[in-house]
């Protein structure tokens, strides 16, 4: 309960104690699967969607150029405590998380847009970094799948040549 009138350390409060879950996200090991980090009902939803065999690998492709540049235009953002263009950021992230099932990446960009919206200028450092170390998981998985796409190019190519 917040009573008026009330001051924005007051509200500050009641979001830290109501908030789902206000610290990073804890790591249950290092070498998490990748279903843990791309949602393959997600990924086999893309790949329904496209007559196309490589389209999920374009998806992942274009999230692998677009994810990185949102983060930095977030963080620019947020250190030059231009809330709203953080909050926009954030919800861009957000978005394209959600498009490849990064739902771990989603999740805690939108704790930092909703904090954004709510209180002003009160993201917590924590907050980046959890989303630095989110977009690192999925930007891993994601090379890990490209490279796996190649390499049975690859491994193709050369069996024909060999046949």
């Amino acid at each position: 309960f917040l009573a008026k009138p009330f001051t924005i350390s007051d509200l500050e409060e009641i979001l830290k104690k109501w908030s789902v879950n206000t610290q990073p996200i804890p790591h249950k090991d290092k070498e998490s699967s990748e279903s843990t980090v791309l949602d393959p009902e997600v990924l086999e939803g893309i790949i329904r969607l496209s007559e196309q065999p490589d389209f999920i690998y374009d998806i992942l492709q274009l999230f692998s150029e677009n994810a990185p540049q949102t983060l930095f235009d977030l963080e620019k953002a947020h250190h030059a405590n231009h809330s709203e263009q953080a909050r926009r950021m954030s919800h861009r992230l957000k978005g394209l998380s959600l498009n490849i099932g990064a739902s771990a990446l989603a999740d805690a960009c939108n704790l930092l847009e909703v904090e954004k919206k709510i209180v002003e200028n009160s993201v917590r450092a924590d907050h980046i970094v959890e989303i630095k170390a989110q977009l690192e998981r999925v930007m891993q998985t994601i090379k890990t799948k490209l490279f796996r796409r190649f390499d049975a190019k690859d491994t193709e190519t050369a069996a024909k040549k060999n046949a």
